[in-house]
């Protein structure tokens, strides 16, 4: 191990992701190098670059077990990639769980585009895992997904609704270069009508403790 990746080591121990990476990136024939940078850019989310990583290790060393697993995983189709989290299921307050009433008055929204699309569909997931919560309809802003992207949350996840914001007459044309998403969700009662209660969860979110939502739902009430 060259002193440059001992020292990127160090950076990493010490959360200097950043850093670590720059110094990494110029290892390109270490393979202790590479397989610190397959890590960094999983926990980055950058699933294009870990792939040229993997490959270039690999080249190098065909035998390394890591780089192989990693390989077959980038080469599945992009669904078979997302695995469900686990809920936790404890006992409920009686004094904050929602009625019936509110929960036929309420949904879900979330929003991505294609980057976050896998992040999406594990926060749907876990809300789909709840045990009060798994029938409330979810609705899904379209900030930039693909026509595949969405005809698997309709029939995979059983989505709703989705649409594109910045569509919607109630946005001006002069707040569309601003975060859409973050636009949106002034007007999600114009956007997806007919509820009472519109619960946004962002999409690199996810819901392991059902109890609170319930939280949220009853201060909102009150």
């Amino acid at each position: 191990m060259s002193s440059r990746v001992e020292m990127a080591r160090k950076l990493v121990q010490e959360n200097e992701f950043e850093v670590a990476k720059q110094i990494l990136e110029k290892e390109h024939q270490d393979l202790e190098a590479l397989y610190l940078l397959s890590l960094l850019y999983r926990y980055d989310d950058e699933y294009d670059k870990e792939r040229a990583v993997v490959e270039k290790s690999l080249a190098l060393d065909a035998d390394q077990n890591y780089m192989k697993d990693r390989l077959k995983w980038h080469n599945l189709p992009i669904f078979d990639r997302v695995v469900p989290r686990k809920p936790l299921h404890l006992p409920r307050d009686p004094d904050t769980t929602p009625s019936a009433e509110v929960l036929e008055n309420m949904c879900f929204v979330t929003g991505a585009d294609s980057k976050y699309f896998e992040l999406m569909v594990e926060c749907i997931e876990s809300i789909k895992a709840t045990r009060l919560y798994k029938d409330v309809p979810i609705c899904v802003l379209d900030c930039g997904l693909t026509d595949e992207e969405k005809h698997y949350l309709i029939e995979k996840l059983s989505v709703k609704e989705i649409k594109d914001p910045k569509k919607s007459s109630y946005i001006s044309e002069l707040l569309l270069g601003i975060n859409i998403s973050l636009t949106a969700r002034t007007i999600l009662h114009h956007i997806f009508p007919g509820y009472q209660y519109y619960f946004y969860v962002d999409a690199d979110a996810w819901v392991q403790d059902e109890r609170s939502i319930d939280r949220y739902l009853n201060l909102s009430q009150k």
